[in-house]
């Protein structure tokens, strides 16, 4: 049975062989995978009770159905590579677990797993416009306040990524309606209040091409992903400000007299709330992030998290802090761990295997996180990118991977659960980083998908009475 995967993909090491083969890393595919050695100790020990028999037995067999993977982990130092692997919130595979990688949007996880939990699924950002009413007339300026939403937009506003997506747009014209309703004459200017998150653009860490390029500029009056319309592939100068003028705009479609101009600041006077637009419930909002890795929104919910972990502004390093102290609660091995962002931007962020297992391990194969995961042959999310199919769909798994990628010139991974014929389903955690590390990573995925497609997880009474017999 452990050859079966080794067979299978003959091929695709004929046909990638050559792109892999680096200096001091290269998979032997020939190479048979090892029988399970013999458990010492006689069958009716107290030691050797029939379940634990069982759960020695397959184990080695998980093990051994991806032993070309295993074989080629944390081969190079130049290339470092972890892979982890549990069963039954066992822990059967540990190859360079404890090894600190790059783990380009894996980091998504981490901010997904943590969101759910501090900030609850139920969550919603809100967005408000406030002023003083007498009347239809709003006496002085009217505010437009920014709740973090990262979702709020136009009508039509289809998100800059290549990969096909289901949005949950907050629709920023609902909130022009409702303020229309009421109000005909603004006296002051449309004011813009992004007070509730500080007033940092970008992550340090982010390279200058990433910079507006991948997510940002952040803030918490944010609009259409702070990108000019109908230009999407430019970011705006400065988001709060456009997207106050955005708001001005619509309130003169619907024929309200705005007398002053648009800024930035805060209300200066006690105010009523004149509109408000919510965000979907945070479980959808994780959900949508992690199957169309969307940075911005990671970013944002980071902010969240530490501004109400810390209870004041939102801070991306309250946001880091308030992670970090929920991983350590939830028993999840930090060493070694950097976070800096919430989407994995940032290259020196560091996750190991062992970590990302445990956090899986945690959440669960349920709810709205396991929800989100891309699935590979799936027409939506991350694993319908052309590159990330064209390598799963040879190996006959389509609808059985529920994982989070992530791609970074030097770094691919990929973590999630494997559905097993029997019901249950194989956590696992696999980082590659280094030179050629999606040519690497992608032979890798191919073999693990391959290997657990060929492991049944099932064990027979003489498998169970071979292993006590040693």
């Amino acid at each position: 049975m452990a050859l079966v995967p080794v067979v299978g993909l003959g091929g695709l090491w004929a046909t990638m062989d050559k792109r892999v083969e680096r200096g001091d890393w290269h998979i032997t595919a020939n190479a048979p995978a090892a029988a399970p050695a013999a458990l010492a100790g006689p069958i009716l020990s107290l030691q050797r009770q029939p379940a634990i028999l069982a759960h020695d037995t397959t184990d080695r067999q998980l093990a051994a159905s991806v032993k070309v993977v295993t074989e080629n982990v944390g081969s190079s130092p130049a290339d470092p590579t972890c892979f982890a692997a549990s069963l039954d919130g066992r822990t059967v595979i540990a190859d360079a677990a404890d090894q600190p990688v790059m783990p380009a949007s894996n980091m998504k996880l981490i901010t997904a797993a943590v969101a759910l939990d501090v900030l609850g699924p139920d969550f919603t950002f809100a967005t408000t416009a406030n002023g003083q009413l007498s009347g239809d007339t709003v006496e002085g300026d009217l505010i437009l306040v920014g709740g973090g939403d990262p979702l709020l937009a136009n009508a039509g506003y289809v998100p800059r990524r290549k990969y096909p997506t289901v949005e949950s747009p907050t629709s920023i014209e609902a909130l022009a309606d409702q303020v229309a309703a009421r109000v005909r004459h603004v006296t002051g200017g449309i004011i813009g209040d992004e007070s509730h998150f500080d007033s940092e653009r970008y992550a340090p860490g982010w390279r200058p091409e990433d910079q507006g390029g991948q997510a940002g500029p952040l803030s918490a009056l944010m609009l259409n992903d702070a990108r000019e319309l109908p230009d999407i592939d430019t970011p705006v100068d400065n988001a709060a400000l456009s997207a106050t003028q955005e708001f001005a705009r619509l309130l003169g479609e619907r024929g309200v007299l705005i007398d002053g101009g648009t800024a930035l600041g805060q209300a200066s006077a006690p105010v009523e709330e004149l509109g408000r637009v919510t965000s979907v419930p945070m479980a959808q909002m994780v959900a949508e992030m992690l199957l169309n890795s969307d940075n911005n929104t990671a970013e944002m919910v980071l902010k969240q998290i530490g501004a109400t972990a810390g209870g004041g502004p939102g801070i991306r390093d309250a946001g880091v802090a308030a992670e970090t102290a929920k991983l350590v609660e939830w028993g999840v091995p930090v060493a070694g761990l950097v976070i800096n962002d919430g989407s994995g931007l940032d290259r020196a962020d560091r996750l190991t295997c062992r970590a990302l297992l445990a956090v899986l391990d945690h959440v669960g194969s349920s709810g709205p996180l396991f929800d989100g995961l891309p699935i590979s042959g799936a027409a939506q999310g991350t694993l319908a990118d052309p590159d990330n199919r064209d390598i799963l769909a040879p190996t006959g798994t389509d609808g059985r991977i529920h994982a989070k990628t992530g791609s970074l010139r030097d770094a691919k991974a990929l973590s999630g659960f494997f559905d097993l014929a029997d019901g249950r389903k194989i956590a696992f955690s696999m980082l590659v980083n280094g030179d050629h590390a999606v040519d690497r990573g992608h032979i890798l995925w191919a073999a693990m998908a391959s290997g657990m497609a060929a492991f049944t997880g099932s064990v027979s009474p003489d498998a169970i009475a071979l292993a006590g017999s040693g």
